[in-house]
């Protein structure tokens, strides 16, 4: 794999990343329940570092990293508010989380299909379970609110 090409994987991942720390500090700024707030802050803060690190990597490279999250994101935030008027804020909230969360694997997938270096696979590799954690975490979540709501518990 070229340089450039393993500098263009490392930017889609920055701006994936970059993605999911506003999105969780977004979610924690208007959840509900403090113990959703604490959960999505944790997640933003890894996003955050994952972020820093791949920044580090691209610079290594001498590259230029990417310095924002994707327009697809955006757009995804803005749908998530309209859902969020419409029902349940923390439900629309963990919903939407979940989509998001499920992208990012997809894209820590393609970046692994390629040939990375070694040392820059590690990290990938590492930042990948860590997406897989956050989709399983927030899934999870959404699975417990989503039983609550409907025994009238929530």
């Amino acid at each position: 794999m070229s340089k450039q090409e393993t500098l263009q994987i490392l930017n889609r991942l920055i701006h994936v990343c970059e993605d999911g720390r506003i999105d969780f500090a977004n979610a924690a700024r208007h959840a509900t329940l403090a113990s959703l707030q604490t959960v999505f802050l944790g997640r933003s803060m890894d996003c955050g570092s994952a972020v820093v690190e791949l920044r580090t990597l691209v610079a290594a490279l001498g590259g230029a990293a990417s310095e924002r999250g994707t327009l697809t994101g955006t757009i995804r935030r803005n749908w998530g508010v309209l859902k969020q008027a419409l029902g349940d804020l923390n439900l629309a909230i963990l919903e939407e989380l979940e989509q998001e969360e499920a992208a990012a694997i997809s894209a820590y997938q393609a970046a692994l299909a390629g040939a990375l270096p070694e040392s820059i696979r590690r990290v990938v590799q590492r930042q990948s379970e860590g997406a897989q954690h956050n989709h399983t975490v927030v899934r999870d979540l959404r699975d417990i609110y989503r039983h609550q709501i409907e025994e009238g518990a929530h």
